[in-house]
């Protein structure tokens, strides 16, 4: 789905069953400078982070902070490292989370950024299945307009320990004027 976040705005992204993946991106994210960004943001030296976490950004090709993240409840990790998934790694095709947001934004896929990854556990540099709880959630806050895709992972094999739904809300950041 396509969310029209504007600045303020609060996006609660949820795993509804638990063990769902959910991938996340917007036009002009920047998967390592985000990786980058978020070294110094924690270690005030050139460190490289391949999670996100509360407190954490995901920034733009500019260094730009679009999203911050403002709760993560979850028993999962979030993934700062791999693309996302596409269809030629599945034998009966079925559409990657690549594929999907490339028709959700009308792009070709290769111009597609690639992913921030909620609920997904990487150990030792290797995708796990979901330890995701049912209603495992991550807040996340639009620090400028932007349109925030988000997908449930199709993958039934690496990452979900459960394939579900994955909800997500939208406060409003002018609710309180």
């Amino acid at each position: 789905m396509l969310i029209d976040m504007k600045r303020g705005d609060i996006a609660l992204v949820r795993t509804v069953d638990g063990g769902q993946v959910s991938d996340l991106t917007f036009i002009g994210f920047d998967q390592a400078l985000t990786r980058n960004f978020n070294g110094w943001r924690r270690f005030n030296a050139p460190r490289l982070v391949t999670t996100f976490d509360e407190g954490d950004m995901l920034v733009d090709g500019d260094l730009n902070p679009v999203l911050r993240v403002v709760k993560s409840h979850s028993s999962a990790g979030h993934d700062l490292l791999f693309p996302g998934c596409w269809r030629e790694l599945y034998p009966d095709g079925r559409r990657g989370c690549r594929d999907i947001l490339s028709e959700l934004f009308n792009i070709e896929r290769r111009n597609l950024p690639a992913m921030a990854t909620m609920f997904m556990e990487v150990r030792e540099m290797q995708i796990v299945p979901s330890p995701a709880k049912p209603g495992d959630y991550v807040e996340l806050e639009a620090l400028r307009d932007t349109i925030v895709g988000v997908t449930s992972c199709p993958d039934d094999v690496e990452c979900n320990s459960r394939s579900g739904d994955i909800e997500v809300t939208i406060k409003s950041g002018n609710a309180g004027q």
